[in-house]
């Protein structure tokens, strides 16, 4: 199977990226998190053992179950980026790296819960609102 595509789009990014960087004089300081959302297992393989990206993003909790499963890359890391209902903290919990979208308290508790009770420490990053309410 060829992923020239894959190589491609990637250059055209990573080209983008840089330039970006250069511009704002923050050379290095952007990581790259392709979301994976529609890619068949063997992208995200090559993504990982070709490609140099160790990290992807997924915002669908199945998908991103199936995709850890049927993947063989020992070292990748899969950030949860879609929303997270508290119903399936669950499932998230201890299997995402990170999990990018945490936008309320009631979540940032379920999560603490479900990590307590798996003895484990989850990261996170945590959306804060810092806009005057007033206005």
């Amino acid at each position: 199977m060829s992923f020239e595509y894959i190589d491609k789009n990637l250059s055209e990014v990573r080209e983008r990226i840089a330039e970006a960087e250069r511009r704002a004089g923050r050379e290095g300081s952007v990581m790259l998190l392709p979301a994976v959302k529609y890619a068949e297992p063997a992208e995200i393989e090559y993504l990982y053992r070709h490609a140099g990206i160790k990290q992807v993003g997924e915002n669908r909790v199945q998908q991103m179950l199936e995709h850890m499963e049927s993947i063989d890359c020992e070292g990748l890391e899969f950030h949860f980026i879609g929303t997270l209902q508290t119903n399936k903290v669950k499932k998230v919990v201890g299997k995402a790296d990170i999990i990018q979208s945490v936008d309320s308290l009631h979540l940032l508790e379920a999560i603490q819960k479900e990590a307590e009770k798996q003895g484990i420490r989850q990261d996170i990053l945590l959306e804060v609102n810092v806009g005057n309410e007033e206005s």
